[in-house]
């Protein structure tokens, strides 16, 4: 029947047997029994756990996640569980269990949000981990309540995967499988069926240079999270680990190194979210992957120079073409600068939630530090959400390196359809670390107005100097920056970044010029004062 009904109509008809009275009734039949507890990988924080304030979380838990927007679930996953175990307190268990069977009350049954594929497979590997935290002195009602309820999302866990709903990125499903498998009565072929599809998941997220074919930062991190986390799993099972497992982790761990910036957190690409230095440097830890960061990754499309204290990562690759990620960016050739743990260029980021129009205009290439043609974005982005078809399908980038100094030259055709324009940028950061050169090129005869935006961190203070040509960037007490180009028309903007979900006001370097063929040219420097 699911072979024969169209494509577009079966997501429809899984949700229809999913909240049907038949269906739920099927999942009473799941076979409970001890839940055995799995060890974690990343303990929770113990500071944040003490913190947990009870109305944030059922607030998040009521909430839930909405598909269509990516929103935040934090509360019906389950992530604040390791937290809580952590946090040493003794009425931690206690509140706990009181927030788990409230939840379990209001979303026994299936629904869209809450057992929603990415938040249902999370839930179960933090109720499995957590299990011995939430048993232990509990009486025998909630005992028999949260082993059903664990028993019964297992079922549909496995059931839904089986009829073919589409598994998100990042490996968190197929984590899931293992884990229950795992951790409750006769794994059986569950096991082999979790791993197997886990090897496939790996063959066809995983790039050549380690990068994740979503391009996104953050969707490595959680990637290389959840096979580590699965890596810890499977050591304690009598059949080990696999070996191309750890082979998936010394490949990926290189170049989650290459999107770590100065000040240990993530560079803003793609939909990259925010996460705690300490805890990234921690996975890289935990991964007993050597290799340093990824300098030049031809399949990811980042270039990272870096010489002393300056780090600058580029985004010199063609959009994802997967499909399956609503985030990408029409960022292309935009770039991200620290000195030391300062944070000094940036894209502007997005929150874990918002409405539509601000997330389409937070991927929009205004919202980048690169140029901007006819204030159009490079690569279209459409009403679903989606990149359509006019984006920056070929990009192209040459790596030079002499004498510790490197420099990148990317173009890229997004560009080309509308105006018949393309764009090059050629970056050059000197041996000592103190000077960033950059050339924007526009090439063809169309004449349109074009920006070239560099968005500033928010704790970066910028102001114009000499006559409007230059811009005194500063820092800290003593650091200071100068920003000079070719172009007369050099202005500071307001602008603004998103620290996780917090909207920082900022501000933003603009340099207006209008292209009239057949080839602009536009020099800018960054050096450090002395």
């Amino acid at each position: 029947m699911f072979g024969l009904a169209p494509e577009k109509y079966l997501p429809r008809l899984r949700s229809f047997i999913f909240a049907s009275a038949p269906y739920d009734w099927a999942l009473e039949w799941s076979k409970t029994g001890p839940v055995s507890p799995l060890e974690r990988a990343l303990p929770g924080d113990a500071l944040r756990g003490q913190s947990q304030r009870i109305a944030d979380i059922t607030s998040n838990q009521k909430a839930g996640h909405d598909p269509a927007t990516g929103g935040d679930h934090s509360g019906s996953d389950f992530s604040w569980l390791a937290d809580m175990q952590a946090s040493g307190l003794d009425t931690s268990a206690r509140i706990a269990r009181e927030i788990t069977a409230n939840w379990i009350t209001r979303n026994g049954r299936w629904q869209p949000r809450t057992w929603h594929m990415p938040v249902l497979a999370d839930r179960l590997y933090n109720w499995v981990c957590a299990s011995s935290f939430l048993l232990a002195g509990a009486d025998a009602s909630f005992r028999h309540q949260f082993t059903k309820a664990l028993a019964r999302q297992a079922r549909h866990l496995f059931i839904a995967v089986r009829l073919g709903v589409p598994l998100p990125q990042g490996f968190a499903v197929q984590q899931a499988l293992i884990c229950c498998a795992l951790a409750m009565p006769d794994p059986g072929s569950r096991l082999k069926n979790g791993t197997t599809r886990l090897h496939q998941a790996i063959g066809d997220e995983v790039l050549a240079d380690g990068g994740h074919v979503s391009r996104n930062p953050s969707v490595q991190f959680q990637a290389l999270r959840h096979l580590i986390e699965t890596r810890t799993i499977l050591r304690n099972h009598p059949s080990g680990a696999p070996v191309w497992l750890q082979a998936a982790i010394d490949k990926m761990t290189p170049m989650l190194r290459t999107f770590v910036l100065g000040n240990g957190q993530l560079a803003a690409f793609n939909g990259a979210g925010h996460f705690d230095a300490k805890t990234i440097e921690l996975l890289l830890k935990i991964s007993e992957a050597g290799g340093r960061a990824v300098t030049n990754s031809p399949h990811s499309g980042y270039q990272r120079l870096a010489s002393r204290a300056a780090i600058v990562l580029m985004d010199a690759g063609a959009p994802a073409n997967g499909g399956r990620c609503s985030l990408e960016n029409a960022g292309t050739l935009a770039f991200e600068m620290s000195v030391g743990k300062q944070r000094l260029i940036v894209n502007c980021g997005l929150p874990a939630d918002g409405n539509p129009a601000l997330m389409t205009a937070l991927r929009g290439t205004a919202a980048h530090s690169t140029l901007c043609i006819g204030e159009m974005n490079s690569s279209e982005i459409n009403s679903t959400g989606f990149l359509g078809p006019r984006r920056a399908w070929r990009t192209q980038a040459v790596r030079r390196e002499i004498d510790k100094n490197t420099l990148v030259e990317a173009t890229h055709d997004g560009y080309r359809l509308p105006f018949g324009l393309t764009h090059k940028r050629t970056l050059y950061l000197a041996a000592e670390g103190t000077e960033l050169r950059g050339e924007d090129v526009i090439t063809g005869t169309a004449e349109q107005p074009a920006v070239i935006r560099f968005h500033l961190h928010p704790s970066v203070q910028a102001s114009l100097i000499e006559a409007g040509n230059s811009v005194l960037l500063k820092f800290g007490k003593i650091a200071g920056w100068r920003f000079r180009t070719s172009v007369a028309d050099l202005t500071l903007q307001p602008s603004l970044f998103y620290d996780g979900a917090t909207r920082r006001q900022s501000q933003q370097i603009v340099i207006n010029f209008r292209h009239h063929g057949p080839v602009s040219v536009i020099k800018w420097r960054l050096s450090k004062e002395d």
